[in-house]
């Protein structure tokens, strides 16, 4: 029986998903309000990682209704983009294959279940992931650690025996307050 863990995140760790992830929203902002006068650039460093709604609101969107199409053109395209755009982080899938046998593997992300199921299957169909953690299944998102503790609990692991790999300093430095082993990722 496994007694350690290991926690990912997905977006910006395992997957390197800023660009699919800005080129489906670009594609359904601009379908269903016009020209989305973001660039890359921006929504990296003020949207990726975020739950679609928070930053969506904090770019001018604040149309629920808008909201809820935007999301559902997104994940309509995202697995082209991901296909187009996306890369996987050979070190860390490298790091899981030789640990997976001592380690519990589970994904903590702020991505809906079915969007990281698409990441998961394009990318990371070569290691075992035990449990996943994704926004349906929490009521605070990362950077809280409302996912990392349910997770920890999952296993009934010991805090001491718990790693954690995330690309959100933010996300890290509460994680650290669990007393469990962190690193910060940056693809």
């Amino acid at each position: 029986m496994k007694d350690k863990l290991a926690i990912f995140d997905l977006d910006g760790t395992l997957v390197d998903t800023c660009r699919a992830n800005y080129e489906a929203y670009k594609y359904a902002v601009d379908k269903v309000i016009g020209e989305w006068e973001i660039s890359l650039g921006e929504f990296q460093t003020k949207c990726y990682g975020k739950n679609y709604k928070l930053f969506l609101k904090e770019t001018g969107i604040t149309d629920s209704n808008a909201m809820i199409d935007i999301h559902k053109i997104k994940s309509y395209v995202y697995e082209k983009m991901l296909l187009e755009y996306g890369k996987e982080n050979e070190f860390l899938i490298d790091l899981i294959q030789g640990v997976q046998d001592k380690y519990n593997i589970a994904v903590v992300t702020t991505a809906s279940r079915e969007n990281a199921m698409k990441a998961i299957s394009i990318f990371l169909q070569d290691i075992n992931i035990d449990f996943i953690v994704s926004a349906e299944d929490v009521k605070k998102l990362k950077p809280y650690t409302e996912g990392i503790e349910l997770v920890i609990r999952h296993f009934k692991c010991d805090t001491n025996n718990v790693v954690y790999f995330d690309d959100s300093a933010e996300s890290i430095e509460l994680a650290n307050r669990l007393g469990i082993t962190t690193y910060c990722v940056c693809l």
